[in-house]
This record gives C-alpha cells, structure tokens and sequence, in this order.
C-alpha cells in the first residue's frame, strides 16, 4: 500500500453485526426448553446458525437444564400428597424399576423346568426329510 492510499476493509460490506437483546436471549431460551433444532431456531430469529452458536451459547446450554429444575421441583414438591407423583420420581430419578422376568420354556435356564431335550438331525435325515416334505409323503401328527 502506497502512502496516501486509504486501506478498505472489506468485512464492512456485509450485514450489520448482530447485537444479541434480552427480548432474543428470550426467544431462543423458549425455543431450546421446546426442543426446537438450532438450526430452526437460527431461521427463526433470523441469524446465520453460526451467529446463533457464537451469541447465544449460555442460553442453548443452560435453557433447558433450568426448566428441568423447575419441574423437578414442583414434581418434588407434589411427592408429599401424590403416590403417582412419589412414585414416578422415584423410577425417573433414583433408577428404580418395575421389572419382570420372563423366561420361556427351552429358552435360557430356568430351574422349575426340565432341559431340553437334545434333538441332533444328521444332514442325510434333514435332506430325506425335505425331500419327503417336497413330494407331499410326510407324515402329518
């Protein structure tokens, strides 16, 4: 650049620089709790995602981790007069189960039931079999 050259600076042609406000912070905390993708959010508010991303990393982080403890405390709350209420935080929050298990005969090990019997074919007694089963001659229980 000679002297008395002005320098321009090309980052100045583009859109204005976005300046974030409460009433946006808002808008995109809202859409978070709702689960709305980012990039929806981004078209929404009319921002490019990486905008989104770059002024609004607090509030997609933290938007839904505050309404989770929101309701967790008021689900906590209903715990003292509700069993249902009592009952859910218990299998969401503590890990508890209802499980049942299920075992089929022949399936797996299951003390009340004697094993299975070992049933090998040889593959000269499969084929007869098939071919047997082919031509319509097996015999039917």
């Amino acid at each position: 650049m000679n002297k008395g050259q002005k320098a321009t600076r090309t980052w100045d042609r583009g859109k204005p620089r976005h300046i974030p406000t409460d009433v946006l912070r808002a808008q995109v905390s809202a859409y978070q709790i709702c689960g709305v993708p980012h990039h929806e959010i981004a078209h929404l508010i009319g921002v490019n995602i990486r905008t989104l991303l770059k002024y609004y990393q607090f509030e997609l982080t933290h938007a839904k981790n505050r309404a989770n403890a929101i309701v967790n405390q008021r689900l906590f709350a209903q715990t003292k007069t509700n069993p249902a209420a009592a009952i859910f935080w218990h299998k969401a929050q503590m890990g508890w189960r209802e499980t049942q298990q299920v075992v089929l005969p022949g399936i797996g090990e299951n003390p009340a039931l004697p094993p299975a019997p070992n049933q090998s074919v040889s593959e000269e007694e499969a084929t007869a079999a098939y071919l047997e089963l082919i031509k319509g001659n097996s015999k039917k229980p």
